[in-house]
């Protein structure tokens, strides 16, 4: 399973409504998240684990419910069981 931020979207969002664009660097200071954190969440495909700590402060920044900040993302083929693609159907 993996999660997939949506961080991106939800700056355009807020930089829209402060009629600015928002930072990187603005972010990790305000919500005392490091920088390189706030990069690898614009950046990333996806997380297989989030840091709670990490999600409630960018879902209190953005003032979204944390559910609006990831989704849980499709299983890539890399990922799946390399059985199920060698199982054989019962024969009748």
């Amino acid at each position: 399973m993996k999660w997939k931020p949506k961080l991106d979207l939800l700056l355009i969002d807020k930089s829209a409504e402060l009629r600015r664009r928002l930072e990187q660097q603005e972010v990790a200071g305000e919500t005392e998240i490091p920088e390189a954190t706030i990069s690898r969440w614009m950046n990333t495909e996806g997380f297989q684990r989030l840091d709670a700590d990490t999600v409630f402060k960018l879902s209190q920044y953005l003032g979204v419910h944390w559910s609006e900040l990831v989704e849980l993302a499709p299983e890539d083929e890399k990922t799946e069981d390399p059985e199920s693609k060698t199982r054989l159907a019962p024969v009748a």
